[in-house]
């Protein structure tokens, strides 16, 4: 997450923007930007960076919650896309599971699939997949095990890192879909997090760290099920290296 650290450092320095920019006109009589100015272009810039500074600083003391909402719903896009984009992959190179029952129940346009290359024919049907076992509308893990399971794959993952994803799930739909707000159904499906409904949902650094140490989590130990699916020391090499790394 060094993205989010940097960009939060980058912000907060500019909450001593305002003050930077009187002493730079007092002594100097130059902007920020290393340019000659008047005294109203000066106090016009003032009051720009005075405007930023205290926008930034209510973020800040908040602990930047627009910044890690809008990392929470690129995280989860990136897990969807890992999903799906696995999926499509093994279609293409084990075409044997096109065999398969649910597969098999799809309908597509000849023409139209005739057209596409091999890739995007692959994408069309897990699309076309994830309509049929309606998987964006499972909660949790299940969104992603309900498609990897066609194709054999199925991540086992503890009950924390399980609840973690569950939890993501939950904040990131508030996110993108509540106005980011706690309703009902958000209220029941996550107690734990104590929060009642009407409230903002406010994500500090540490909830989105805890999100993409599952995400990881959840990731590594799918790439760990391909690897046994092709007879790939995978699992045995993670293993090995985190023994070495806990002896040293």
């Amino acid at each position: 997450m060094k993205i989010a650290r940097l960009t939060t450092q980058g912000l907060s320095l500019h909450i001593a923007r305002p003050n930077l920019i009187r002493v730079l006109v007092k002594y100097q009589d130059i902007a920020d930007d290393g340019k000659k100015l008047d005294s109203k272009t000066a106090e016009k810039q003032i009051k720009e960076a005075e405007s930023d500074a205290s926008f930034i600083k209510r973020e800040a003391d908040k602990g930047f919650p627009v910044l890690n909402g809008f990392i929470t719903i690129a995280l989860w896009s990136l897990l969807e896309e890992f999903a799906k984009g696995l999926v499509a992959s093994w279609l293409l190179h084990r075409p044997s599971t096109l065999s398969s029952p649910e597969i098999g129940r799809i309908k597509v346009r000849v023409g139209d699939y005739a057209t596409l290359s091999r890739q995007d024919r692959a994408l069309l049907l897990v699309e076309m997949l994830e309509q049929d076992i309606s998987s964006p509308l499972k909660n949790g893990i299940n969104r992603f095990n309900s498609l990897l399971g066609i194709i054999g794959i199925n991540p086992k993952i503890s009950a924390e890192t399980s609840r973690e994803i569950f939890e993501f799930q939950k904040i990131r739909n508030g996110l993108a879909h509540r106005s980011g707000k706690v309703d009902r159904r958000f209220k029941e499906d996550c107690p734990w997090l104590n929060l009642k409904v009407g409230d903002d949902l406010s994500l500090n650094h540490g909830m989105v760290v805890r999100y993409a140490k599952a995400v990881s989590e959840y990731i590594v130990e799918t790439l760990c099920c391909v690897g046994d699916a092709y007879g790939l020391p995978i699992r045995s090499d993670l293993l090995e290296r985190e023994a070495a790394r806990v002896q040293s």
